[in-house]
């Protein structure tokens, strides 16, 4: 019987972490017994069910600064504790081999794989700064509460072992990696276009992502601002949702849009399952997080679909965006000089096709899904009892 691992998620929609962790389960669904607990239904637990996990639901027991709150730090301790309990009771009827903490977001995964004393392992995702007892206390989590760590980027393992003490967890370094060919498509990009509010004169600049106070969304309009002035052809799209209990954030996305009088050249639409084509339909995309991303899978997306990447010069983007040839880094703090490098993307359309096809190429040799199934795959085996160790075949990195 395959080994059954238990992986513990804070959300169930389909961005950054949680696609990925749709990958993982798809990569190790033949070696092991996927049991998926998340705090709601949604587009996720419809694709991890697909993919023949077991998805068990829990209550909202998620590390996130609104449930420090006052009001709701009681409910939020208690749903916690009942969480941690109902995992627990779930490892060992199910016999889970091995506890697997998909962003440091979760908490209960840990509290129930050390009652039960399995191995377990954080995935983590996430930089998190500030506030900075906050910052301490996820990293002492995550350090004293795993067997092992996998980090996303080199900027992620950083952030950690700042809090690093004897005796912590190993922190290894696995590159997210997608498979290239889903953004290869040979279809007519304008009708997508004409909904991203470009025609084919235009040079068409996207954020696709979740709408957030860090991600820069509103940045990204400011700087708009500044490139419309001197581009008059240069048209902006944002697309995505936000998290529940967020839903102004868009109400004021909009009303900067009209502030800045620019309501015909901005359109904001809402979350899109279509990403790779809406990535083709653009002409560059565009990652203007002001705080560091971890490693954010649109930017592979972008690489994977050859468009050219202006993204904010911190985290994960240093390691996956190189200046002056698949993209530009720009400043995270200083709208004009954003704006420069959205300017220099206007210039040149063959600058921007080299730069999208040294994207590619660099996906295809640093982030491909292969390489990164291969890396976790390895991992996951370490932490699993000797007779249930997964195989280990030798993985095709394909290369452009």
């Amino acid at each position: 019987m395959k080994p059954a691992v238990l992986f513990v998620h804070s959300n169930a929609e389909l961005y950054g972490s949680d696609y990925i962790l749709l990958l993982v389960v798809q990569a190790l669904k033949d070696d092991v017994r996927p049991l998926v607990a998340l705090p709601a239904e949604g587009p996720l637990a419809e694709r991890l069910r697909e993919a023949g996990a077991e998805v068990v639901l829990t209550r909202e027991s998620i590390l996130r600064r609104v449930n420090f709150r006052p009001a709701r730090l009681p409910g939020f301790i208690l749903n916690v504790l009942r969480d941690a309990r109902a995992l627990k009771k779930l490892i060992r009827k199910e016999d889970v081999r091995l506890v697997y903490s998909n962003t440091s977001a979760v908490i209960t995964g840990a509290l129930a794989a050390r009652r039960c004393r399995r191995p377990h392992l954080y995935h983590v995702h996430e930089i998190i700064q500030n506030p900075p007892w906050l910052a301490r206390r996820i990293a002492r989590q995550v350090l004293g509460g795993s067997t092992e760590v996998i980090a996303v980027s080199e900027a992620v393992r950083e952030q950690l072992l700042r809090y690093a003490q004897a005796g912590d967890a190993p922190v290894r370094v696995i590159h997210n990696g997608i498979d290239p060919s889903r953004f290869d498509g040979g279809e007519d990009v304008q009708a997508v276009r004409r909904e991203l509010g470009a025609g084919p004169e235009n040079i068409l600049f996207g954020v696709i992502g979740r709408i957030h106070p860090w991600k820069g969304q509103q940045y990204f309009v400011e700087a708009a601002r500044l490139v419309a002035d001197v581009c008059p052809r240069a048209r902006f799209a944002v697309v995505g949702g936000t998290f529940p209990g967020y839903e102004r954030l868009v109400g004021e996305l909009q009303a900067q849009v009209r502030k800045l009088d620019l309501a015909g050249r901005v359109k904001i639409l809402p979350h899109r399952d279509d990403v790779p084509r809406l990535m083709r339909a653009l002409d560059v995309f565009v990652l203007p997080s002001t705080l560091p991303d971890p490693l954010p899978t649109v930017v592979l997306e972008a690489m994977a679909a050859a468009r050219p990447v202006v993204a904010t010069a911190h985290g994960g983007a240093l390691e996956m965006v190189l200046h002056g040839e698949t993209g530009l880094l720009a400043p995270p703090h200083e709208a004009s000089g954003f704006s420069q490098a959205l300017l220099e993307m206007t210039e040149d359309a063959n600058l921007r096709h080299q730069m999208g096809m040294a994207g590619r190429r660099r996906l295809e040799e640093y982030f491909h899904l292969d390489r990164f199934i291969a890396d976790l795959r390895e991992c996951v085996a370490g932490h699993l009892p000797q007779t249930e160790r997964i195989p280990l075949p030798i993985p095709e990195i394909q290369n452009s």
